[in-house]
């Protein structure tokens, strides 16, 4: 049998030995978290442990016991590359690294005009009072420093089983329309006119 047959053979003993011992520490684990505690530490559980970890020492100890180059390349005379014939040949003119550079440069500047950030689209001044609230389109908004009214959240009340309100303090607020509505019947007027 061949060296390099052997250590073929040796490397798919290796792969099965770590495959054991992953195996292992996956079904460990998985036993572990299904019990909720450690396994008991018995004649069956230690030995796999052991196998476990010499699994994953083997290769290394018969390759140190081997004197190295189990895994090594097989060896082969080296050969220095002939002189390139010509000087010249891999150097880089500094005029033409510039324009490429430059170039980039452009492209890069270009690229980033192109595609930036949209500007940003505010809502018109309309003057109103800072951090006053209102419903506007079955949604709540607050007025900001700069005088524009925006939309609190992303979606309208309705998205949610919601109305826009606006309570007794002046806030505009999403409140559920059922409860709106059970409100609005416990506190009818029943009086006769």
């Amino acid at each position: 049998m061949s060296v390099q047959k052997i250590a073929e053979v040796w490397g798919y003993v290796a792969a099965g030995l770590a495959v054991y011992a992953v195996a292992w520490a996956v079904i460990k684990a998985s036993i572990v978290r299904v019990i909720g505690k450690d396994l008991p530490r018995n004649a069956l559980t230690i030995t796999l442990d052991v196998l476990a970890e010499l699994a994953n020492n083997l290769p290394g100890a018969l390759n140190r016991a081997k004197g190295g180059g189990m895994f090594d390349a097989p060896s082969r005379d080296t050969v220095a590359p002939p002189p390139p014939s010509d000087p010249q040949r891999g150097a880089v003119r500094v005029g033409a690294l510039l324009v490429i550079a430059g170039a980039v440069v452009v492209a890069s500047v270009v690229g980033a005009v192109l595609t930036g950030c949209p500007a940003p689209r505010l809502p018109a001044v309309e003057g109103c009072t800072v951090r006053a609230s209102r419903c506007h389109n079955d949604r709540p908004q607050v007025c900001s420093s700069t005088g524009r009214w925006h939309d609190v959240g992303d979606l309208a009340c309705a998205a949610s089983g919601a109305v826009c309100v606006e309570g007794d303090a002046g806030v505009a607020h999403c409140a559920l329309a059922a409860l709106l509505n059970r409100y609005a019947d416990t506190h009818e007027d029943t009086s006769d006119d």
